[in-house]
This record gives structure tokens, C-alpha cells and sequence, in this order.
């Protein structure tokens, strides 16, 4: 049976959520592993993953993009990870 992740991250405020991300993504590149990447927010912290095997696309929850992560996992029938990062929220 063929397993797909979906990978978030999300939480307060400066706590690392996008280092978190980079890390795993580090992690999927060296495991040659078929991602999807989306960030959510104004700053593509991501970025200097682009021009590697990655595309990073942006994903706007305000926009209507909710159905795009699902669309994307049936289009998209080899992506093995979608990892969505998240703005830091101030989560109490």
C-alpha cells in the first residue's frame, strides 16, 4: 500500500517552524523522496529551495487555495510528502 505524508507546521511566533521545515526538507532531498512544498504567509522562507528539486508555491488560505493541497494529492499520484509551512500564530 502506497503511504502519503502530510507534513504542517504551525505554532507561535519565532519558535522555529520554518527551520523545522528547511531541516525536512534537507531530510527529503538526501532521501530523494517526490514533495510537494507550499508556504503560507507573506515571507517565502523557503526560498533558496526553489532552484533545487523543489518547487515552492504559495498557498493562500484567505484566497480559496484550502482544495488545492487535495487536488494536488490526486493529480499528483507519485508525491510521497506535501509539506505546508505555516505563519507563526499567536497560539494561546
Amino acid at each position: 500500500m502506497f503511504r502519503k505524508r502530510f507534513v504542517i507546521t504551525s505554532g507561535d511566533a519565532r519558535v522555529g517552524k520554518s527551520t523545522a521545515s528547511r531541516l525536512l526538507l534537507e531530510l527529503y532531498l538526501k532521501n530523494k523522496l517526490n514533495v510537494r512544498v507550499f508556504y503560507h504567509g507573506h515571507r517565502n522562507k523557503l526560498s533558496m529551495y526553489q532552484t533545487q528539486r523543489f518547487e515552492i508555491n504559495h498557498l493562500g488560505f484567505s484566497r480559496g487555495d484550502s482544495d488545492r493541497l487535495l487536488l494536488d494529492l490526486e493529480m499528483f499520484p507519485k508525491i510521497e510528502v506535501i509539506l505546508t509551512d505555516m505563519p507563526g500564530q499567536n497560539l494561546r
